[in-house]
């Protein structure tokens, strides 16, 4: 099999790097139809909270990744869309452009994102994603269409990404072991969003939680456009540790108790049997209703939180399709209900996009952040302003703003 390049022959590859797995996804584009060709998940243990921790053991999950999706989609690749996550910063700018012939043109969008996009980023940052999320004439909107309307003054409000260059060289130094090279990068929760989102949805106002092993994502969009991402220091191994700490039993048990008797389903009628068959030779006596209080703590501390965040943004009474729960954490039963009931909103675990080629991604959601790495991929000129190519080149502006608004 030959190398092909992914431009010219418009296949797109992404790589997730997963807290338990690295998984790949390699997909072709044809009149800006994804149709998917291979997938692969292999697991590893190099990451902690986002960071590689271990060179040689994510690299070498890298590799075993990228070389079973090649098999399975019949080529090769030398470069892919990685995704990142872990430290990342997050901030509002804006900008403004005096309107040259009285009506919006696309260089006064130009002028106007430009200006937004001229900040300092915080020291040792590399600036990622550009995202627009409004714009103003004369202090009249917000806009999302503002071409060709009349004024004097247009103002953008953008919502920039960075992360921390030590993150960024480690994961291309990963994938240079691995024989690949990045052609963008992309933060990991934009992309998981993409993938589960329709487009009802990301009008109407939803936040996407993702919640992962170390960590849980926050995604909120509004009005078709992303307005804020934030990462919560609560994910699926604090419910194990809580059963950990809380009975005294090693960690690969708590997470068997966790999966086999979980069920935090608000009025759930949990049976009060003392004993749990797998935990007798522990000699400890126990009911489900105690396993599931436990839990049930935890998701409400999660929740809240998520809450608070929200609220003193307000962006909570703006979710009018509510919460798409997403992450291997959100496999706990009962999870989407208790959320469903603390939140007072409407809440429902995720369902990835569908696309031709996908029969083997069949209810896998947890392919969704690499599925949504092609989806950015298929959707970038109407999403992101920076464009972070491996050619360090941005996206020309002209064209996103004609793609965006035309």
């Amino acid at each position: 099999m030959g190398r092909f390049n992914i431009e010219d022959k418009k296949v797109v590859a992404g790589v997730d790097l997963g807290a338990t797995n690295v998984r790949c996804l390699i997909g072709t584009l044809s009149s800006n139809e994804l149709s998917l060709a291979g997938s692969s998940s292999i697991p590893h243990k190099g990451l902690y909270k986002g960071r590689i921790v271990n060179m040689k053991e994510t690299s070498s999950a890298l590799q075993k990744a990228i070389e079973e999706a090649e098999v399975m989609a019949g080529l090769q690749i030398s470069q892919l869309f990685l995704g990142m996550s872990g430290d990342h910063h997050i901030f509002s700018s804006q900008g403004m452009s005096i309107i040259s012939s009285q009506q919006v043109t696309t260089d006064d969008l130009n002028k106007a994102v430009e200006t937004a996009k001229a900040v300092s980023l915080p020291t040792g940052h590399r600036l990622l994603h550009v995202l627009p999320k409004s714009f103003t004439v004369d202090q009249e909107g917000p806009f999302f269409n503002p071409l060709g309307l009349s004024g004097l003054r247009l103002e953008t409000s953008v919502m920039i990404v960075s992360i921390p260059e030590t993150n960024v060289q480690n994961a291309l130094q990963c994938l240079r072991y691995a024989g690949c090279s990045a052609r963008g990068l992309i933060l990991q929760p934009l992309a998981t969003s993409l993938a589960v989102l329709t487009e009802n949805e990301k009008k109407s106002g939803t936040c996407v939680l993702d919640i992962g092993q170390d960590q849980t994502s926050l995604t909120v969009f509004i009005n078709a456009r992303v307005h804020h991402i934030n990462s919560l220091c609560i994910g699926g191994e604090d419910f194990t540790h809580d059963l950990m700490s809380e009975l005294k039993i090693p960690r690969d048990l708590a997470e068997k108790i966790k999966i086999e008797y979980g069920d935090i389903s608000p009025k759930t009628e949990w049976e009060n049997k003392e004993t749990i068959e797998d935990l007798q030779k522990w000699d400890i006596t126990t009911n489900e209703k105690s396993i599931n209080t436990i839990l049930s703590t935890r998701a409400e501390l999660l929740f809240e939180e998520a809450k608070q965040i929200l609220k003193s943004l307000s962006y909570f009474d703006k979710l009018e399709e509510g919460f798409i729960l997403t992450g291997g954490g959100s496999a706990l039963k009962g999870l989407t209900e208790t959320a469903r009931y603390f939140m007072g909103k409407p809440v429902k675990t995720a369902t990835i996009k569908r696309f031709h080629g996908m029969s083997e991604l069949e209810n896998k959601n947890n392919f969704a952040t690499a599925l949504g790495m092609l989806c950015y991929v298929q959707n970038e000129n109407t999403l992101d302003y920076r464009s972070n190519y491996s050619n360090g080149k941005a996206m020309k502006i002209k064209r996103y703003l004609q793609d965006l608004f035309i």
